[in-house]
Parts: C-alpha cells; structure tokens; sequence
C-alpha cells in the first residue's frame, strides 16, 4: 500500500462478508518498543472502532468522513506503552447498512505503532477472531447502529491470522482534535426503587422482507404495503398487557385494532391488554410508511409465553419469514417497568445535571453472569420520565468475571442513567461518562445585571459543547447528524464563544467531498438518506461557506470551496421556471416545526428567499476566488417574480407558496415575509413596517412556532433596531428553559410542545443561536471585515439593563467589553488585540 500517511500497514479483516450486518471483530497485536517515550498511533476502520493499548482505553473513531473516504486518528501512546511487551486491541464492527451518519462500505482496519525508526503495522501478523461477546442479534438505536448487548463471559472464538485486504478508501488525517474524554460524574441520586421490567419482549429486523437488497442498505422512508403475522402460544389462558415499543405497523388482534405503531415515536395512549387463550393466538400488523429497520413488541404475562417467527406478506403476494429475536431490546425493558410491591429489579437513576454525548463508563463487581441494564433519557418531571422518541438509548452488559471496567463502544446523549440491576448482585462504582466532545476550551463570556439573560447565555455555551463531536451535530440523544441549516447556525454561535473553526470547517467539508454532489449538497451528511432533500438547508450550505469565511478570513478555504458552491447555485437556477420562480416538487418543503404552514408545494416561498440569500453568498464568494462566474443576473430576475408572483397586494404580504393551479396559498407567515425583508427581496420601507408590526404585536401573519422560525423574526427586529422586543421574545423563550433547569437548549418552544412535554431534544446546538445576538447586539460587537480584522463596537442593550461585561474570541485574540449605564449614559471600555481596528 503506497501511503503518504501510512509506511508499512496494510488494511485487515477476517475471512468473513465485509459488508456483513451488525459484526464485530476483535484484532490483537504483542510488540516491544525501543523508545516507549516518542510512541504514536495511527489507525482508522470501516466503519467504526474502539482501541486499547495494554488494556487501557486509547479511544474510538474514525471521525466521519464521507463516502469513499476515512479520516485516519493519531494517538499519543506515551502514557499507555511500556519498555517490555505491549499489546494492542482493536474492536471494530461493520454496520452493514448506510445510516443517516454513515455511507456504507466494506469494513477493514489499519494501524500503525510509529516509535523512532520502529514500525508496528497490521498485516498478517495481526491476529482476528468474531467478537462472540456482541455476537447478540440487536435491534438498531433508530437511525444509528445497533443496541450494545454485551455478554462478556461468552466463549471467545479462536484468534486466527489477519486476512489482508483491499481497500479503494481515500484517506487523510483527521481534520479536527481528538475528543477530550473529559470524565462526566453524577451530580445527584434521583431515586432508588423496586420495579418490574417486561417478561415478555421480542423485535423483528423487517426492511429486508419489504424492499429488495439494494436498497436495504439506504435509509430512505418506504411505504411497502405488507401484511405480519405474529402467533403467540401461551401455556395458559392469561393477559398480556402491552408496554410502549417502537416498529411502524398498525396491529389487530381478533379483528380488534389494538394500536398503531411508529418508529418515529412511542405510543402516547395507554396500551391495551390482550386475553390471550391458551395454545395460539394470532396477532396481526399492517406496515406503516417509515424508513426504520425494526419493529418490536412488550409486555407483561403471568406464565412466559413462546413467540413465533413473523410471517410477512407482500400486497404482491411475495412471502417471507422474519426470524424473532427476542428480547433484542433492553430500552423495551426500561420503558415498560412499572413499580413493584415487593423486592425485584432494583432501579437507581442518576443525574449528570445536563445532557452530555460522551461513552458510558463504569467498574462493575458481581458474580459471574451477573447483569446490568443502562437506559439513557434526557428530561424527568417528578416520577414521569421523558423516553427519547424513536431512539432506542440503552445498553445490557453481563459479567464474565468478579470485577472487570466497562467502557461502551458508542457515544450516547444522556442526562440521566437509569441502572436496573438484571440479573444477581452486581456493585457499579465509578460510574462516568467521558466526554465526546472535540470542542476546544470557551473563551466566550457574559454576565449582566439581568440574571436571567445570564443564564441564557450559560445554558447555550454548554449546548454548544453537548452539541460537538467531529462536527457540530443535531441533538446527541437522537440523531447525532451533520445537518446543514442547523449546523450554519450552530456556527455562527460557536465562533463568537468558542471558537471551533475545525469543527467548523471539517462539518462544511464533508458535504463539498460527497462523491454524489453534481450539484447543491444534500441536507445532512455522510448519509446514505438521499432522496429527499431540504431545499432551505442546501442554500443554508453555500451561506455557511461565506459565514465561514467572513469569520476566519481563510481565503485560501474561499477559493477551494467555491466551485461547489457555483455548481449547487447552478442546479438551483436550473430549476427556476417559466415564470421566474424556482420549482422543486417530490423535496421535503420543511421551514419550521410550526402548525397552519403551508408549505408542501413546488414553489415555496421561503424557498425562494433562501435562494436569494444564497446567490448573494456566492456572488461574494466569487469575488473572493477571483472568478468570473457570476448569477446576479438569475438573482436579479428571481427577485422580480417573487415580487410579481407571491406578493399578495390586497393583504399586503408575501404568500408561503403558490399552488399547483397557480393560486396564492391562504397562508402568510412571519417566518417567510421576515425572509423577504432580510434578504432584499422586499423594499427597505415595507420592511421596516413588517418589524414594526411584529414588534407591536400587531401582526396578523401566522406566528412562528418553533425555533426555526422565529430565527428570521429575531435577525429583522436586530436589523431594525428592534432589540428590546428581540430580547424579551429571547427571555420568553429561553427563560422556560432555564426554569426548567435543563441546562441545554430546546428544540421546541414550550407553549407549542412535543405531544405532553414541551419539546422532544433538550439539547439542541442550533437552538444555541441566540448567542450571536447576544454578543452582537448586547455586547454590540460586531465584525466589519473577514477575520473580525475591523469590529464595530455599539452595544444596543435593553433600557432595563444597567451593567454587562463579555468576551468575544477573534482570531487574534480576545476582545473584552465592560458598560455601565446611569441614567441616558452609556459608559463602555473595551480592551482588543492590537492589531484590530476598533470602531465605536
């Protein structure tokens, strides 16, 4: 193999599929150093991998990387080597299916001991063996990879020689720090108690029985109409009381319907229970639309019951049989325990005091065999927990000896753990998350006389952290994704209070280095979820390239960056019809989670204004890379129809969207009118009317209802000069969830809420926006050339807001401001690098 990066290794796996599902494979390698204190560690794997080196954890990886491409980790081993024998391990697992964070392809590893002029390499000296301790068929963490179901004391498969392979994967250092690992402890004991977990579970690996192979491995949503037949022989005739479960299929029993399921979320009514006779009973599901793997089923009965393999049928008429595997899924148990009069499973839960995305770690002492279960959530409100939707967030682990460490193969987001001791007596201690994050140290700050806008700017910063890993990514607990639009705003955050511009850059990068990418990006990325993209997030991509730029001053990034953007520009005016508007039917038309939109038509209006606010970033862009390329004309002309096409003059507002029979949609929002305005779609004096309006309360467009759509209403009352109702709608907002005491930010708002809670993810980065209007608007600091080279110094604090003091890292440096007001004066001292020009 001809590496710049690698001398001697060679990619390894064992003699099984490379593509195979859910497999892991354990590698070990004896070595000896001449110089233990100069030792490094190169290693990357398909598709993901733990490493310790004589039995201490180094740390997992690779950092996401797009398809065709891994990102190689490079590890200091100084403090793990010795001057006599060493050995390293290496767990890695082949997924086997594209995710929404990865693109699958076939699974090998690579590494390489870099000490002086000695090199330890993998190759056929590597030995391999099946990881029998994972060999547990699981069901998937939603859209990531399966549940961990660790039986550590089971028979180890024999270590054979490595077999070597090809690889045609790309590969390059990693772009971004290492996480910190950082160790996460409780705050406080919750609760201790007695429950009863579910004696009757069982999940069911579906999708490959209702699409063919090749598109098995995708995540796309699919709506095969199928038939399941589930017969469940029970020894007597008892009940059996359903518990909550995930699986999209709508089930009967004796032509009764019982409840219709979903993978994206739990049932929220109680379940029914089931009078099941003895010998058979047949349940029956119809499959509802989802893009999830599996469904399951739990529950309660008296006597154990015996659980067929479900039969699938086909609209076509195609059969299959889909083996059950029972209980494959431990957050099935912790959901459905209910408290137990006498002595049973013992349930301590435990609080970090805020969401963090981090391995679970812990010391565990018991007898063999022995068992723990761990569920992961992220809100409680006294007793009733907050169960992530559609995000099986748990792990079981058995004990293969009295005491041993146990450190998890994945990152979860978690803020509470809830420990069910399964099966005998079994002492945790050392119980720990270690922090995933690769964020570097915050050297952002705010405090003012207002405490609650202190503690708003608090809970964002720690958002933005929990938020991080190799790229800024969408909620810890559910997803951790790589979306576009969400990940521009969690940007501009991040680099005025951290600031990350790895992060950053590598989270913009992998889009660019998509091997599909002919044209604008997809929404979110690495993924193997493609054909539905969101229009508004791809322009969000070529905004989030100036954004980048502008904050940085990299032009060299610029220059790189823009024939991607001048091609997404290009596809997009590609797109744009008769009329002069852009039309893109068959795309999810998503602007905000708010209720009354109308939104879901080819010509969306939003769209449109996204577009606009696109086209003016690559026009900058362009100019930056010295190239001649140009859409002003295109910008101009679209500009022109929006205002000729979806102006409603007789209400005197902008539509959300022009239907298909050429009609004007009835509805007109803040979110796409506030767009108009901050694009220059709309003139400079209506603008200003608009933000008068919203500033009122006087506006009778439909209201925002989530985050995402009040973004645009804050960015037109700061350009307005509306900022003392721009922070009491912050305060409004934001302060529900500092009393809630979360310490993260929402997704959702609290008066519109996610069905009996006020929103699903309580850790958010993007949420995290309001960050830089606190610092450019309260703190008044605000950048006016790339690399914050010239900063305008205003504050425009509310009236009621006596003092304030702040940092603001720049590239140069930190940029601190202090202010008192007494009376109408507005004492302000700011101490800048040097080589910043100050403008006040």
């Amino acid at each position: 193999m001809n590496s710049p990066i690698f001398k001697e290794a060679q990619w390894i796996w064992d003699r099984s599929d490379r593509k195979a599902y859910h497999s892991y494979v354990r590698a070990r390698q004896t070595f000896s150093l001449k110089s233990p204190d100069d030792a490094w560690l190169l290693i990357t794997a398909d598709a993901l991998y733990q490493v310790w080196v004589n039995g201490e954890c180094v740390g997992h990886g690779p950092a996401k990387s797009a398809a065709g491409r891994r990102s190689v980790d490079e590890y200091d081993l100084r403090n793990f080597v010795l001057s006599g024998p060493n050995e390293i391990e290496v767990l890695v697992l082949s997924i086997g299916v594209g995710t929404m964070t990865y693109c699958l392809g076939e699974a090998g590893l690579i590494f390489e001991i870099q000490s002086g002029d000695q090199v330890i390499a993998s190759g056929e000296g590597t030995q391999v063996r099946r990881e029998t301790a994972r060999a547990k068929q699981t069901v998937r963490r939603w859209i990531l990879p399966c549940v961990e179901d660790v039986e550590e004391g089971a028979r180890p498969a024999p270590w054979k020689k490595a077999v070597v392979v090809e690889s045609d994967a790309e590969i390059y250092l990693r772009r971004v720090p290492l996480p910190t690992r950082a160790p996460l402890y409780p705050k406080r004991l919750v609760s201790r108690e007695w429950v009863d977990l579910p004696n009757f579970q069982v999940g069911f690996r579906v999708k490959p029985a209702l699409l063919p192979a090749e598109e098995v491995i995708q995540h796309e949503i699919y709506n095969t109409e199928a038939e399941f037949r589930l017969v469940i022989t029970s020894p007597i005739r008892q009940k059996l009381t359903l518990t909550p479960t995930l699986g999209s299929a709508k089930w009967s029993f004796k032509g009764k319907e019982l409840f219709k399921g979903s993978g994206w979320s739990l049932p929220t009514k109680a379940l029914p229970e089931i009078q099941l006779e003895k010998g058979e009973n047949v349940l029956v599901g119809q499959h509802e639309r989802n893009h999830f793997e599996y469904i399951c089923l739990a529950g309660f009965v008296k006597e154990p019951v015996e659980v067929s393999d479900l039969d699938v049928t086909l609209s076509s008429g195609e059969k299959h049989v889909v083996k059950a595997l029972p209980f494959s899924n431990p957050y099935d148990l912790a959901i459905g325990a209910r408290p137990a009069s006498d002595p049973s499973v013992a349930r301590t839960i435990w609080d970090l005091g805020v969401v963090h995305n981090g391995w679970i770690s812990f010391e565990a002492e018991g007898e063999i065999g022995s068992s723990v279960l761990l569920s992961f959530f992220e809100a409680m409100d006294g007793d009733r927990i907050q169960w992530p939707d559609g995000c099986n967030n748990a792990l079981s682990f058995r004990l293969g000896s009295e005491r041993t460490k146990f450190e998890s193969f994945f990152p979860y987001g978690v803020r509470y753990i809830a420990v069910h001791h399964t099966g005998g007596d079994v002492t945790l201690s050392d119980l720990r998350i270690l922090n995933a994050t690769c964020c570097g140290t915050r050297q952002g700050s705010l405090i003012s006389s207002d405490i609650m806008h202190t503690a708003i700017y608090r809970i964002a910063t720690q958002c933005l952290e929990s938020g991080t890993d190799d790229t800024y990514t969408d909620c810890p607990t559910f997803e951790q994704v790589n979306w576009n639009f969400d990940n521009r705003y969690t940007g501009q955050a991040d680099f005025v209070t951290g600031p990350n511009p790895e992060i950053a850059r590598n989270s913009i990068l992998l889009f660019a280095e998509d091997p599909e990418c002919q044209g604008l990006v997809t929404s979110q990325t690495p993924t193997a979820w493609r054909t539905q993209p969101i229009p508004l997030w791809s322009f969000a991509w070529i905004e989030w390239c100036w954004d980048y730029y502008w904050y940085t001053g990299d032009e060299t990034f610029a220059v790189d960056i823009f024939p991607v953007v001048a091609k997404g520009i290009d596809e997009a005016v590609s797109r744009i019809n008769a009329r002069g508007l852009m039309e893109w039917s068959g795309v999810w038309h998503f602007s905000e989670w708010g209720r009354g939109r109308d939104d879901s038509h080819a010509i969306n209006s939003a769209e449109q204004a996204g577009l606009v606010s696109a086209m003016t970033a690559a026009e900058k862009l362009a100019k930056i890379a010295k190239s001649d390329w140009s859409c002003a004309a295109a910008r101009k002309g679209l500009i022109k129809a929006v205002n000729k096409y979806l102006w409603d003059a007789k209400k005197n507002r902008y539509v959300d969207s022009l239907h298909e029979d050429g009609k004007h949609s009835p509805v007109s929002s803040q979110l796409t009118n506030a767009m108009m305005a901050n694009t220059g779609i709309a003139s400079k004096e209506w603008s200003a009317k608009l933000a008068l309006e919203i500033a009122s309360g006087k506006s009778r467009l439909l209201p925002y209802g989530s985050p995402y759509g009040l973004l645009p209403v804050l960015e037109l009352l700061s350009r307005e000069g509306h900022t003392e109702k721009m922070f009491e709608i912050i305060a409004h907002h934001w302060g529900d969830i500092v009393v809630k005491g979360d310490g993260t930010t929402w997704e959702h708002f609290a008066e519109y809420g996610h069905g009996s809670w006020p929103t699903r993810s309580r850790c958010h980065p993007f949420s995290a926006y309001v960050l830089k209007f606190y610092v450019r608007d309260f703190l008044g600091i605000e950048a006016l050339s790339p690399g914050f080279a010239k900063v305008r110094i205003d504050p425009r604090p509310p009236e009621a807001l006596t003092f304030c003091q702040g940092s603001v890292p720049v590239p140069s440096g930190i940029v601190n401001i202090q202010w008192k007001r007494q009376g109408d004066k507005l004492d302000v001292i700011v101490d800048a690098p040097a080589d910043i020009q100050v403008v006040k």
